[in-house]
């Protein structure tokens, strides 16, 4: 898709579809049945994926090919920590919510939304983000 359309297109449907799934799971994320949270986390996963490997590619592409190789190891080890610290925000935030008189299980369902309520926070953020991106990358090309 990068190839055919640039990397607007796979970049900001990859985000629309991550944004998109966890809004779902945001509004509607302790009332939801197990279907709902299948077609939501395909959405969402579908998205992320989609996404990443666009902006990955997208950004090798504006690489000298002398350090693209380096790059592509600093994408990955990127990704790799802040997977780690994204889990341990995350779940810190689900459990962190103690309120009286509520089961554990609706404390983390109530923290669980918050938990979403921050990757929706970064799914807006991405979109400011890569708006920034092509505006920098237009004068070189790259698309």
């Amino acid at each position: 898709m990068l190839d055919h359309f640039g990397g607007r297109l796979p970049l900001f449907l990859g985000n629309t579809l991550f944004t998109l799934g966890v809004l779902g799971f945001t509004i509607f994320g302790r009332h939801i049945s197990i279907l709902w949270v299948t077609i939501l986390y395909l959405i969402f996963a579908i998205g992320r994926f989609m996404a990443f490997g666009n902006s990955t590619a997208y950004g090798l592409k504006v690489i000298q090919p002398d350090d693209q190789s380096d790059a592509n190891a600093l994408y990955s080890t990127g990704q790799q920590v802040t997977g780690s610290m994204g889990t341990t925000v995350l779940a810190g935030m689900m459990t962190a919510v103690t309120m009286p008189g509520l089961s554990h299980a609706q404390n983390v369902g109530i923290g669980s939304q918050l938990a979403f309520g921050l990757l929706l926070a970064i799914g807006i953020l991405n979109f400011w983000l890569y708006a920034r991106l092509f505006k920098l990358t237009s004068t070189k090309k790259v698309e």
